[in-house]
């Protein structure tokens, strides 16, 4: 996983001029990370609200006490924009919506997968926000690292000293071959480890040279068996052709 980030700032403000925090962020995961995401269906986990957000979820508490100190009777920031614009107009509205937008942040797995861009008109605000998507990050690999250990292994842990430590871990057990693959020593099933190829079985297993032939055509592939048989067949058919 990698977390790609880029500061910067541009001018800003509609009657005074002020200066506007800007983040891009966007992660890159693995193949295998991004399987573990969508099998654990963490792409709409939000790893980040901001305080306005957070806020508005509550009550929005925002709204009314921005409603209190213009003396306007109303506890949503819907209706209080609504109110506002039929005295300082549309395009003031549209200026409110946009701020009220930067405001209400929330950033998931997915829109930080596919990039975020975030505007804060404090250094302050803006460097919390990246803080929090470095913490979430960092959280969010170390998620997806223990998803990685689900797959059968043991660990023996001693609370001996009052803290746990892993004092033997063991791997998974190994995959069985196919069936019917044999050892060349008897007839136990071999084992192969998981990466490694699994062992010939066609082998022939007879010390006589005849018999040899025999087991290795019978044991060997499909295709190699029908050359086998179609060569038979011509060398009966040639005989009877000659006689």
């Amino acid at each position: 996983m990698h977390l790609k980030i880029r500061r910067s700032q541009r001018e800003g403000g509609v009657i005074i001029p002020r200066l506007i925090f800007c983040l891009d962020a966007r992660v890159e995961f693995a193949a295998e990370e991004r399987q573990n995401i969508i099998r654990h269906k963490l792409q709409n986990e939000a790893i980040y609200r901001s305080g306005a957000q957070r806020r508005a979820a509550e009550g929005s508490a925002l709204a009314a006490a921005n409603a209190r100190a213009r003396g306007i009777e109303t506890s949503d920031l819907d209706s209080f924009l609504t109110s506002t614009t039929d005295t300082i107009g549309y395009g003031l509205k549209a200026v409110a919506l946009d701020a009220v937008s930067r405001l209400r942040l929330t950033i998931t797995v997915g829109t930080l997968e596919r990039g975020q861009h975030i505007e804060c008109r404090s250094m302050d605000e803006l460097l919390g926000a990246e803080q929090a998507i470095l913490t979430a990050c960092e959280n969010l690999k170390a998620y997806l690292d223990a998803a990685l250990t689900f797959d059968g292994r043991e660990m023996i842990l001693d609370f001996s000293s009052g803290e746990a430590v892993v004092v033997a871990q063991a791997s998974p057990e190994p995959l069985l071959a196919v069936p019917g693959a044999l050892s060349r020593a008897g007839h136990a099933p071999m084992l192969a480890g998981p990466g490694e190829p699994l062992p010939n079985v066609w082998e022939p297993r007879s010390s006589n040279p005849a018999i040899a032939a025999i087991q290795g055509v019978l044991g060997a592939p499909l295709p190699v068996r029908l050359a086998w048989a179609a060569g038979i067949l011509i060398l009966f058919y040639l005989y009877g052709a000659i006689t």
